[in-house]
């Protein structure tokens, strides 16, 4: 399975995550968290939000592009800047995702395992893009351009 196919896979699971937990933030009730209170402590915080916005929300969008992006990256013909792109979101994704999980360490004292998983999704789908760009930069076609 090539890069795209895996950066849609990866983005459909985060969007699976997001899409809950923008629910559950949107809705009455808490989030369900196996064996802890964490995720209830995180979703009550208000680093939950963005100003009127869920974070999850956020988070929903940036995935509905990488998936949406992975598919069109799998397919032939895809524009030369859509893998730049993507690994620009995925970097955004990630340091924004490294930040809120600095947060519930060491602001919070409490982890969500929902946005633990969110965090390693993004993570792995961000180092696969980067793999991918280092991996088509320093191919046969890459090395002939950087001799002219």
């Amino acid at each position: 399975m090539g890069a795209g196919r895996w950066v849609a896979l990866l983005a459909a699971a985060g969007l699976g995550v997001s899409a809950y937990l923008t629910w559950t933030a949107l809705t009455p009730g808490e989030p369900w968290c196996a064996g802890r209170a964490g995720c209830q402590a995180v979703a009550a915080s208000p680093y939950a939000w963005l100003g009127p916005v869920p974070v999850a929300l956020l988070g929903m969008g940036a995935y509905a592009v990488l998936f949406a992006g992975g598919l069109w990256l799998a397919r032939p013909g895809a524009p030369p800047l859509l893998l730049p792109g993507l690994f620009a979101v995925g970097v955004a994704g990630t340091v924004y995702s490294a930040y809120l999980t600095w947060i519930e360490f060491y602001v919070i004292e409490a982890v969500c395992g929902w946005c633990v998983a969110s965090a390693l999704i993004i993570t792995g789908t961000t180092v696969m893009l980067g793999l991918e760009v280092a991996r088509r930069d320093s191919g046969p076609a890459a090395a002939g351009q950087r001799g002219r």
